[in-house]
């Protein structure tokens, strides 16, 4: 038999149990979100920290081909490093620059960064049209969030969770994970974009989204030489990356890329700015 004091011991430590785990279920996690500085020393070196790239395709991550594009399309001096290990990064993801002591993440965040610190004073920078109209700007914004956040959601469905295996294995072997690593990474993929709400639609349903999104790029392109006329301009970056990845990635994402093909804008436009930034 167990004693009184033992049995009441037991029962306060489940109460207390009990209370911790509806505690935390019910509590924010306490997270550390710094702000991310708006410029910095211009005679800091540059070291942007990017996923491995190849010689004719910048990036399986669209965040770090938007990065690598318009480092070299502005062409601001820089090194890059390469690494497989998103972790690396103070927010766990890709891509980040070293600037001096400075550390920034985030795509969009370090492109409107070293904007400020190398071109606050400039019309353009390298090949890139910094000054824009308020109609100009007012386009881009919309443009580079729909490409960076919808169909940046998309690529990465078509890329790990597409059900057709050889899409995904294929991209396993550009990425260069282990099986059981992939399978593990593609557990919280689908838990991400449950999350967004992608995955909750089906399979058919995804991919007729894809394609009206690519439809309304290449729109919006129609016969222009860049998204906003003869000019490269940061929306550039955020376009650019997403045709290219599409087009020059060894996975057929379901179709998509067949059906990007057919748009002819697209992909003119995607060798034309490719051929800036690889340089020829």
């Amino acid at each position: 038999m167990f004693s009184a004091d033992f049995a009441l011991g037991v029962a306060v430590t489940a109460v207390a149990t009990l209370a911790y785990t509806v505690y935390n279920a019910l509590t924010f996690p306490k997270r550390t979100r710094e702000s991310i500085p708006v410029e910095g020393n211009p005679s800091d070196p540059i070291e942007a920290v990017v996923f491995p790239t190849c010689d004719d395709f910048l990036s399986a991550s669209g965040p770090c081909a938007k990065l690598l594009t318009f480092l070299r399309l502005s062409g601001l001096p820089h090194t890059e490093s390469h690494t497989n290990n998103p972790g690396s990064g103070p927010k766990q993801k890709m891509p980040y620059i070293r600037h001096g002591e400075t550390v920034v993440c985030d795509s969009s965040f370090i492109i409107n960064y070293l904007v400020n610190t190398y071109g606050s004073d400039k019309k353009v920078l390298g090949k890139v049209r910094l000054s824009l109209s308020p109609e100009e700007q007012a386009f881009a914004t919309v443009v580079s969030s729909h490409v960076d956040t919808a169909m940046y959601q998309e690529l990465i469905y078509l890329r790990w969770l597409d059900p057709s295996m050889v899409n995904i294995e294929n991209f396993r072997k550009l990425i260069g994970v282990p099986k059981p690593i992939m399978r593990f990474l593609r557990v919280g993929m689908e838990s991400w974009l449950w999350g967004y709400g992608l995955v909750r639609h089906s399979h058919e349903d995804i991919v007729t989204m894809v394609r009206e999104h690519v439809d309304a790029l290449d729109v919006l392109l129609d016969d222009k030489k860049f998204m906003l006329g003869d000019d490269l301009t940061i929306v550039d970056c955020s376009v650019f990356a997403t045709v290219h990845g599409f087009l020059r990635t060894p996975v057929p994402h379901a179709g998509v890329q067949e059906y990007v093909k057919t748009k002819a804008n697209l992909v003119a436009y995607e060798r034309r700015v490719a051929a800036l930034v690889f340089g020829n």
